[in-house]
């Protein structure tokens, strides 16, 4: 005797199986898309250095131009440029520490 599986089942299971896929995807899709997610994934030299709202500057102007300037062979170089730069609007350095402007 064969035991039927209810469609409504297999439509739960189904959509369960949607919503974990889909949390894996978002979260491949957020971590390729940028590099640095949080200011711990930010390098040594940025870390060990800037106060944490300068680390959030750096990360997020770093992120940005990432994306923006993707198809550009010195992506990176650019990026750290830029967020440098970002960070000389607001922080100036005073001896060995970074200091609000």
């Amino acid at each position: 005797m064969s035991r039927k599986t209810p469609i409504a089942s297999i439509a739960r299971e189904c959509s369960a199986q949607r919503a974990k896929w889909s949390e894996v995807t978002n979260a491949i899709t957020l971590e390729s898309a940028v590099p640095y997610v949080t200011n711990d994934d930010l390098p040594p030299s940025v870390r060990n250095h800037l106060p944490s709202h300068g680390q959030d500057i750096y990360r997020e102007a770093f992120n940005h131009a990432w994306q923006e300037y993707a198809d550009d062979s010195r992506l990176e170089e650019i990026a750290h440029r830029v967020a440098w730069a970002a960070v000389k609007k607001v922080y100036v350095k005073a001896g060995s520490q970074w200091v609000p402007r």
